[in-house]
């Protein structure tokens, strides 16, 4: 359990304690980082692990530490989420904190090297219903995306197809941007290769990545400009089925490429702020993410609520327009 005093004590933020302005016993009170002048210590924070609420604003509550740590140093979810992970004990002093605030902003040590720029391979295309291009316009046909709607699809999505002599043969290609700079992709087969997906990692010998795909999120740049739901889910067909079925309902889907979500995608994901609803959809046979010691325990402090699949259906990228109403109405 967090230790709320000493991390107020720490930090030098103002606090009180019971007996005064209504705090009852348990609790400390704080002036609200989330309302413009707060004066009266109007946020309360349970010590025993219940949460924090504010009783000017109702909606400035949390079960978790990591948002109001954020809200109150204005730092990074990743910044907020060590505090909490490494035990009170182990939090630095305020000469610390400012050391580690100013270094979390500095590019890590490294040997000098060339700046990569990575490219799209040339046998990357665009998917169209002519040549090779007709068996993935037929595999998505089959994967639940009607053929009057493929075309719109893929260049919405920036959805490619690859049919040379490439490792890269016979996968659609899911392109991965962070602020339109192309740091890595992943594929996946349409046929019956036993690696479904393959993604261009950072050490490949001859087109290395940019970065590792679980420092990333899909549709970043195209999430930017949304609003409404965000659905997160495991996988690439996952989040474009969602995305197909719910963009009528303003509902909107990107993926964690893996069944755990990294702190860099939890920051991506914090940074997404356009959104007023957070889902968490994952495949039927994951670890229950509701477990504080699952891989997905970091987005329920980001506000995720998390949603489960009908018995019917054991992935998202299973969906059809029935079992979607069924969640999404």
């Amino acid at each position: 359990m967090f230790d709320w005093l000493t991390f107020l004590t720490r930090y030098n933020i103002e606090h009180t304690s019971a007996s005064r302005y209504h705090i009852t016993v348990g609790n400390v009170g704080i002036n609200c980082p989330l309302c413009p002048n707060d004066r009266t210590f109007n946020l309360h924070i349970s010590l025993d692990g219940k949460g924090w609420h504010c009783f000017r604003v109702a909606s400035h509550k949390g079960l978790t530490p990591q948002p109001l740590i954020q809200a109150l140093l204005k730092c990074p979810f990743s910044f907020a989420d060590s505090l909490v992970n490494r035990g009170v004990d182990k939090l630095p002093s305020d000469g610390d904190f400012l050391h580690s605030l100013t270094a979390l902003f500095q590019p890590a040590p490294q040997e000098p090297r060339e700046v990569i720029d990575l490219q799209l391979l040339k046998g990357f295309r665009p998917i169209r219903r002519v040549g090779h291009g007709k068996m993935f316009c037929s595999y998505l046909e089959r994967r639940g995306f009607p053929a009057d709607d493929v075309a719109d699809l893929c260049k919405r999505y920036n959805l490619l197809c690859c049919a040379d002599s490439s490792r890269w043969h016979g996968r659609i290609i899911f392109p991965v941007t962070i602020e339109r700079k192309l740091l890595t992709w992943t594929g996946r087969h349409i046929g019956g290769s036993v690696i479904r997906y393959r993604t261009l990692s950072p050490s490949d010998s001859e087109n290395p990545a940019v970065t590792g795909i679980k420092n990333t999120i899909l549709w970043y740049d195209y999430l930017k400009h949304q609003t409404g739901t965000l659905v997160i889910c495991e996988g690439p067909f996952d989040a474009l089925k969602v995305a197909y079925l719910g963009l009528s309902q303003d509902i909107h889907a990107t993926c964690l490429f893996g069944k755990s979500a990294s702190i860099n995608q939890c920051d991506l994901l914090m940074s997404l702020e356009n959104f007023n609803r957070k889902i968490l959809l994952l495949d039927s046979g994951t670890v229950d993410s509701l477990d504080p010691r699952s891989g997905f325990s970091s987005l329920r402090a980001l506000g995720f609520e998390t949603k489960f699949l009908p018995l019917e259906v054991s992935d998202p990228g299973e969906f059809d327009r029935g079992s979607f109403a069924g969640i999404f109405g």
